[in-house]
C-alpha cells in the first residue's frame, strides 16, 4: 500500500508540470520504489532556472521515504512559485483510494529560488529541504520559503545532527535517575531513567532538541538500545550492592515500536543485565500509542508476557480514548505535569481532569503517577484524591547515580526523624 501510494503522490505531482506530455512518458518507476506508506508527506520544491544546454523541462523526483523534489526552470518571483505551490496543494488533498481504502494526505512544502536564495543547484536543493523541515515544524500542510534565518537554524540542526551520530561513540550519553515516590509514605518505589548528553564543546544540550533529532533520522532505536542496556545493567549493581529494589522506568520512543524489534530489544537488555523483568517499566506517549497503534498493541501485549510493565506517559496532552485504555494492557497512567500545575492555587482550572484521571484510572485498575509535582499543596490535593505515586522538584529532581543514593541516604534518615517525632 505504501509503494501504491507514493506511485499515485509521483503521479500526481508529474500533472501538475508545466510539460506534462514529456513528465508522464517517463519511468515513474524511476521516482517510487520502496516506500513507508506513512499518511504524511513532506515535500521540496527547489525552483532552479540555471539548467544547461536549453533544457527548460520541469523535472520532478523522489528523494527520501516520503519527500519529492521538484526543480522548475524559468520561475523566479514569489508570486509564479507560489502558484505552483497552490496547484500541488490542490493535486494532493483529494483524497487517495488504495487497495479499496481512503486515504488523506497533507503535504509540507519549502521553497528556493533562484537567484534570490542561491546561485546553484546543491546550494537551492538544500535550502528549501531546510525551509520544508522549518514548514514541518510550524504545522501539517504547511508552506515556507527560504530566508536566511532558516539557513542559521538549518546549518545548526546539521551541526547537531552530525555531532548526535559521533555521540554513542564518544559515550557522550549519561543517565540521570529522578525518583517516584508512594503517596501514602513517601516511600522511594521507582525511579525514572533520564536520557542526558553532555557535549565537548556545547555542554549540556536539552532532550527536546536531540531526542526529536533522534528520532526523525532514525538513531533513537541505537541511542535507546543503549538507554534500555544502561538502565538494566544498573538495577543490577543496585542489586548486587544490597541496595534498594527500585522498578526503573526507561521512556521509548514511537520510533521504536515501529519495526517491531522492541521486545526483543527490551528482554536482550533485560537477560544481559541478569535483572527479573518486573523490576523495568517502559514508558511511552499518546501520540506513539496513536501513531504506531497496532506495532504498540502487540508490543504491549508482548511485554506484558514478558513480566515488563508499561505506562502511558503525558496522559491527557493527547487524543486517545477510553478505547484504547481497555483494550491496551497497560499497567500505569502518569498526569502530566500541565495538569498538576495549577491543582493547589487558587484558581484550580485542571483540578476537575486531574480528578477525572485518577477516577477513571482506578474503574480500570491502573496506577497514577502525578509528574511535576512542586509544591506541599499538590502533593497534599493529591495525596486526598487517592494517586499512587508522585514525581517532582518537590522531592528531588534528576540525579545522576552518585547523587541519587546520596539523596536518597538523606531522604530515610529525615524520613525516620519525620516518624520518631509523629510517634
Amino acid at each position: 500500500m505504501g509503494d501504491a501510494l507514493l506511485k499515485e503522490v509521483a503521479g500526481r505531482l508529474q500533472l501538475c508540470l508545466r510539460d506534462t506530455d514529456r513528465a508522464t512518458a517517463r519511468d515513474t518507476n524511476r521516482s517510487t520504489d520502496r516506500g513507508t506508506g506513512r499518511d504524511t508527506a513532506r515535500g521540496s520544491l527547489h525552483l532552479d532556472c540555471d539548467v544547461a544546454m536549453g533544457d527548460t523541462n520541469d523535472w520532478v523526483a523522489r528523494t527520501g521515504d516520503d519527500e519529492f523534489a521538484l526543480a522548475l526552470p524559468g520561475i523566479a518571483t514569489v508570486s509564479a512559485a507560489q502558484a505552483v505551490v497552490r496547484r500541488i496543494q490542490l493535486a494532493l488533498q483529494r483524497p487517495f483510494a488504495i487497495a479499496q481504502q481512503e486515504m488523506s494526505l497533507c503535504a509540507c512544502i519549502g521553497v528556493s529560488i533562484f537567484p534570490a536564495d542561491a546561485v546553484d543547484a546543491e546550494a537551492l536543493v538544500t535550502n528549501a529541504d531546510a525551509a520544508m523541515h522549518y514548514a514541518k515544524r510550524i504545522g501539517q500542510g504547511g508552506v515556507e520559503f527560504f530566508k536566511k534565518s532558516i539557513s542559521t537554524r538549518a546549518a545548526k540542526h546539521l551541526s547537531l545532527e552530525a555531532d548526535l551520530h559521533k555521540a554513542l561513540e564518544r559515550q557522550e550519553f549519561t543517565l540521570n535517575y529522578q525518583p517516584r515516590l508512594a503517596l501514602d509514605d513517601l516511600r522511594v518505589e521507582a525511579v525514572e531513567a533520564l536520557l542526558r548528553w553532555l557535549h565537548p564543546q556545547r555542554g549540556l544540550v536539552p532532550p527536546d532538541e536531540f531526542i526529536p533529532l533522534a528520532e526523525q533520522n532514525g538513531l533513537i532505536v541505537e541511542i535507546g538500545d543503549w538507554v534500555l542496556r544502561e538502565a538494566c545493567a544498573q538495577a543490577r549493581r543496585w542489586h548486587d550492592a544490597g541496595g534498594p529494589s527500585w522498578q526503573v522506568a526507561v521512556n521509548v520512543s514511537g520510533v521504536q515500536f515501529r519495526d517491531g524489534t522492541l521486545v526483543h530489544r527490551v528482554s536482550s537488555a533485560i537477560d544481559a543485565a541478569g535483572i527479573d523483568a518486573h523490576a523495568i517499566e517502559l514508558e511511552f506517549t499518546e501520540g506513539a500509542l496513536i501513531e504506531y497503534s497496532s506495532a504498540v498493541g502487540k508490543a504491549v501485549k508482548s511485554l506484558k508476557d514478558l513480566g515488563v510493565a508499561t505506562a502511558l506517559d503525558d496522559f491527557g496532552t493527547g487524543y486517545s480514548s477510553m478505547s484504547y485504555l481497555r483494550h491496551f494492557p497497560i499497567d500505569t497512567l502518569k498526569i502530566d505535569r500541565i495538569f498538576v500545575r495549577d491543582i493547589g492555587s487558587k484558581s484550580a482550572g485542571n483540578a476537575p481532569l486531574v480528578d477525572a484521571i485518577i477516577a477513571m484510572a482506578k474503574s480500570l485498575g491502573l496506577a497514577t503517577v502525578a509528574e511535576g509535582v512542586e509544591t506541599e499543596a499538590q502533593w497534599q490535593y493529591l495525596r486526598n484524591r487517592g494517586a499512587n505515586q508522585v514525581q517532582g522538584f518537590l522531592f528531588c529532581r534528576p540525579l545522576a547515580v552518585v547523587e541519587l543514593e546520596r539523596w536518597h541516604a538523606d531522604w530515610l534518615h529525615s524520613s525516620q526523624l519525620r516518624a520518631a517525632s509523629v510517634a
